[in-house]
């Protein structure tokens, strides 16, 4: 068990590191520039290309969780409707342990990194509009927060 919570902890570490190194935004920093301004630059110029590499650690994010990739959303399936919430709304949705023990610190902080990055997408997305390609990424961004938040919650 010990070597199972060092493994995972080595793994957010790096995360973390690649993180901060590479220039994306760390869940405790401001956000990428926008339109409207922001914090640290995501790396790879466009705003497609911006989402595309936060989409690309949300699936790295979910693989460390053990958590499938959502189904992709695609524009005009009855299936995929538009989630109304924010990513902050969806975060609420439960709320984690104060101090999760062991390995559930790590999951809740990389559920946390999940949801930042969502947010960052839906943000990108919104000043695409209209555009079904990162409106799909925002949303399937919502879906794995989502599920990361719920497994963080129900870490115990």
């Amino acid at each position: 068990m010990k070597t199972v919570i060092a493994v995972l902890a080595g793994i957010v570490l790096a995360g973390v590191v690649v993180a901060c190194g590479g220039g994306r935004k760390p869940s405790t920093f401001g956000e990428p520039p926008t339109s409207t301004g922001g914090g640290m630059p995501v790396p790879g110029g466009s705003p497609h290309d911006q989402i595309q590499a936060l989409s690309d650690d949300i699936a790295a994010n979910l693989s460390q969780m053990s958590l499938p990739a959502p189904q992709p959303w695609e524009a005009g399936s009855a299936a995929d409707s538009v989630d109304p919430r924010t990513v902050g709304a969806i975060e609420a949705v439960c709320v984690p342990p104060t101090h999760p023990p062991g390995a559930c610190a790590d999951v809740c902080t990389v559920s946390t990194h999940i949801c930042d990055n969502a947010d960052q997408i839906c943000k990108l997305a919104d000043e695409l509009q209209p555009d079904d390609w990162s409106k799909g990424k925002c949303e399937d961004g919502k879906k794995s927060c989502e599920a990361g938040r719920q497994k963080c919650c129900d870490c115990t």
